[in-house]
């Protein structure tokens, strides 16, 4: 539902809130996208490339105008104003409090100072979590910016109000500037200071305790000099209430923590330095800090700088010929780069697809690039590659062939690496001295995930091992980042349709539950809840779940598949059948289109339009790039329809695509798990195509 057109109100300052909405219905790089704007205007190349850091130009913008078509619809057409190549929210459409807030910090009125503190209530988009690199280094940044000017802002209004008597407002004030940054020491003086001139000195002295004991905790140092004297001189009664209250500067407010520990350091190394040293020497770290953060708001986009000789690996041309394989093929590319860079510490530059220039002209525009890794990639029941090392001069140095099980990825990254490593291993200066921790840079985190989603197939036992095994570094060095964990549960869930081990979906539901205790928006925890939820036959359930999913993004083609099978368990076969035909017009080249000819197909067997689904099906394996459980449905509604020889022919083709099954109980356990009102119609009629008789229950 679109909310008022006019005169909106955002806040930016602690959680995202719209026009008085706390959890508003819009995806999260939706809401950045508004943050970014901030009254500015902004280009569309820097807003898709600091919102959609690891996709490539053309998926940018194309994420970037939906993003805008969510917004439009949600807030109004008036709200975002495109005009050629920029973007802007006009002042008049949406007031921001992050633009209100900048424009009273500079004020020296207690009016605009009171109304600019109750402004600040948090870091700049407290809770939106991780949207990509790019933003998320924006993001510190800006919030290292705006806490320093929070706290230069709390300082003044404390002072102010401290000066008209009100001594209730100041140590107001007083307090959430130590709030802010409790290792400020003359923060917590002035604090002091204030309690002491309102008569409490009990609280002073107990406000000199708490300074020191998280001065300790924090940096293993003790309070200054000037503080313990302050603590003395009330103790002793010499701090009189009447005594004038002393303006005080913060040469250090807000700077990080790692600079905040480098003066501590300093502070224990020179404490025979004079007065106005240790001032000389506070001041410069203020200053470099200070320059540091402009150069870094100045530079959202850090250009990289090569080494003198690199690797270059170019984009794997995608040989199938299907759209929907482009992000897994891209996948094995990233995890070569990382294998390369990772375990064979080579210097290595990647270059992404680029249809304008082609590769050997951009290597050959590239003085760095002194080797080159190219190679082409499909897959279907297997993963075909074909990859090659040669120099810049085209001289091809080494190449291969492989035919690989889906699963083995992995171990095709790390041979291809291996054998890249000797062939270069005569040019020593091709080798990095340093060699970082897997997993421990964002970068390298986004590489793992992207072949995550590569090996993310359906009932091969290979593929869920080493799916799980990808996902589990990823969350063991970012045990916070709600994509890595929605993606384990979701390994989780992959785990159950091979074991059947109850375990799994315990397992599956509680990484749901943690990615969405991070990010309640996570489209993948949600989904995945969904599933389990339909699992337990709780149908009402996981339709509202799902529904969630399409009020972050209205054209998610999974959301809308899986409200069709959740639609289908509440007995609603023509709404389902409509919601799966939604899925395939959203995304005509999605990877699991089947999956949605399936949904059709089975809608069609609940109106016993047998002939129709049979159809369907067939229609379905056009699309099935993955080897997956279409066929067996086809050879079981053969089956059941009387076609008996070409039920058995589509069996025996299932069973090429899928040799781990031996016998049709097996399959029977694993591809029909879930609920279904045709499980044991199907189940009937497998047993009849192929009567292995190996458990009890067929059921």
């Amino acid at each position: 539902m679109a909310i008022a057109k006019q005169n909106l109100s955002l806040s930016l300052l602690g959680p995202f809130v719209l026009d008085g909405e706390a959890s508003p219905s819009l995806p999260r790089r939706a809401q950045a996208l508004l943050a970014l704007q901030k009254g500015r205007p902004l280009t569309r190349e820097m807003v898709a490339d600091l919102l959609w850091t690891h996709s490539g130009p053309e998926q940018a913008r194309h994420s970037l105008r939906q993003s805008l078509v969510v917004l439009r619809r949600t807030l109004g057409g008036a709200v975002i104003r495109a005009e050629a190549e920029l973007l802007a929210v006009p002042a008049e459409a949406i007031a921001v409090d992050v633009v209100e807030f900048e424009a009273l910090a500079s004020s020296n009125g207690l009016g605009d100072l009171s109304r600019c503190a109750e402004l600040y209530q948090g870091e700049l988009l407290q809770n939106i979590g991780s949207v990509s690199a790019r933003f998320d280094e924006w993001l510190e940044i800006e919030r290292k910016r705006l806490i320093g000017l929070a706290a230069t802002v709390f300082r003044r209004l404390s002072e102010a109000r401290a000066a008209a008597g009100d001594f209730g407002g100041a140590l107001a004030a007083g307090r959430r500037l130590v709030g802010l940054d409790d290792l400020n020491e003359e923060a917590h003086r002035w604090l002091i200071r204030l309690l002491t001139k309102s008569g409490r000195r009990a609280e002073a002295l107990r406000q000199y305790e708490t300074c020191a004991e998280t001065l300790k905790r924090e940096l293993g140092i003790t309070p200054e000099a000037s503080t313990i004297e302050l603590m003395h001189s009330i103790r002793s009664g010499a701090a009189a209430e009447t005594a004038p209250l002393a303006r005080f500067t913060m040469a250090d407010t807000a700077l990080p923590d790692a600079d905040r520990r480098q003066i501590a350091a300093l502070r224990v190394s020179s404490l025979k330095l004079g007065g106005k040293t240790w001032v000389r020497i506070v001041g410069a770290l203020a200053f470099a800090c200070v320059v540091a953060a402009a150069v870094g708001a100045m530079t959202i986009k850090p250009r990289a700088v090569l080494p003198s000789l690199t690797l270059v690996v170019a984009p794997f041309v995608n040989n199938a010929g299907v759209d929907g394989q482009d992000l897994a093929i891209a996948g094995i590319a990233d995890v070569i780069v990382a294998e390369l860079r990772e375990t064979h510490s080579l210097r290595v530059a990647q270059y992404r697809e680029d249809d304008v220039v082609p590769v050997h002209d951009r290597v050959a525009a590239d003085p760095a690039a002194r080797f080159v890794v190219e190679g082409s990639a499909s897959f279907s029941s297997s993963l075909d590659v074909n990859v090659r090392l040669i120099d810049r001069n085209g001289v091809a140095l080494w190449s291969e062939h492989y035919d690989a099980p889906r699963g083995d990825v992995l171990n095709l990254a790390s041979d291809i690496a291996t054998h890249v490593s000797r062939a270069v291993a005569r040019d020593s200066s091709m080798f990095r001295a340093d060699q970082p921790a897997v997993a421990e840079s964002k970068q390298t985190a986004r590489e793992l995930l992207a072949l995550a989603a590569y090996v993310r197939f359906r009932v091969s036992a290979l593929s869920v091992a080493t799916f799980r095994r990808i996902v589990g570094r990823v969350v063991e060095h970012r045990p916070y980042d709600a994509e890595a964990l929605a993606l384990l549960g979701n390994g989780y869930l992959n785990e159950f349709s091979v074991t059947l081990l109850p375990g799994d979906l315990v397992e599956a539901e509680r990484y749901f539950d943690r990615a969405l205790e991070v990010d309640q928006a996570n489209v993948v925890g949600l989904w995945g809840k969904c599933y389990l939820r339909r699992m337990e036959s709780r149908f009402a359930d996981a339709l509202e779940l799902c529904r969630r999913v399409i009020d972050i993004n209205p054209h998610h083609a999974g959301a809308l598949r899986e409200i069709g099978y959740d639609l289908l368990g509440l007995h609603d076969a023509s709404a389902a059948i409509a919601w799966f035909q939604a899925a395939i017009a959203a995304a005509p080249t999605h990877p699991f289109l089947d999956d949605a000819y399936l949904g059709i197909a089975e809608g069609e067997l609940e109106q016993e339009q047998i002939e129709t689904a049979r159809s369907t099906l067939q229609d379905s394996l056009r699309y099935d790039h993955w080897g997956s459980r279409n066929g067996l449905w086809l050879a079981c509604v053969l089956e059941i329809a009387g076609h008996h020889a070409e039920a058995k022919s589509a069996l025996a083709e299932f069973y090429q695509h899928h040799p781990e099954f031996s016998t049709s109980d097996d399959i029977a356990a694993r591809l029909f798990f879930v609920p279904s009102e045709h499980r044991r119609l199907l189940v009937d009629a497998l047993h009849r195509l192929d009567p292995t008789e190996t458990r009890a229950d067929k059921g």
